[in-house]
């Protein structure tokens, strides 16, 4: 457990006890402020006796809710772990994919890059070739019409 995280469940958990004190010390001040009036020290320390029996459950009440308290901070902090590693693990698959989906447009494209320069080479070939046809048509054309002004 980080120890950020170990400071932060330590102020939580002294801030519920500092909570329970106060609730308990308002209890007590409560029970003390009570207009009884024993006749006699027996009767004094009886009340007194009862009071603490009172307070000490007041107080195992208290720790015990304490406990639950804590324990229930322990557990959600185990399972805010788990999702976080989850959440890390995810992370990665993702990573991995979008690595390798890049690395395979990466490829693509230098495969259409490569397409794109051998269609160029076969344009040229074929204009080439056209021009070549052109230049043959231009002369038989000039042949021709030649022939034709020798025979008007």
């Amino acid at each position: 457990m980080p120890s950020s995280l170990k400071a932060a469940n330590v102020k939580y958990v002294i801030g519920e006890v500092e909570q329970a004190v106060k609730i308990l010390t308002k209890r007590c001040k409560h029970m003390t402020d009570r207009p009884e009036q024993p006749t006699s020290r027996l009767d004094r320390i009886e009340a007194l006796l009862l009071q603490t029996a009172v307070q000490q459950q007041t107080n195992t009440e208290a720790i015990d809710n304490l406990k639950q308290r804590f324990d229930n901070v322990g557990d959600s902090f185990d399972q805010t772990t788990q999702a976080i590693s989850r959440l890390e693990a995810n992370q990665e698959a993702l990573q991995q994919q979008l690595e390798a989906s890049i690395s395979h447009l990466v490829g693509l494209i230098g495969d259409f890059v490569e397409e794109a320069q051998q269609d160029r080479a076969v344009i040229r070939e074929i204009q080439s070739e056209v021009r070549g046809i052109q230049t043959e048509n231009q002369r038989i054309l000039q042949y021709l019409f030649g022939r034709q002004d020798e025979n008007p």
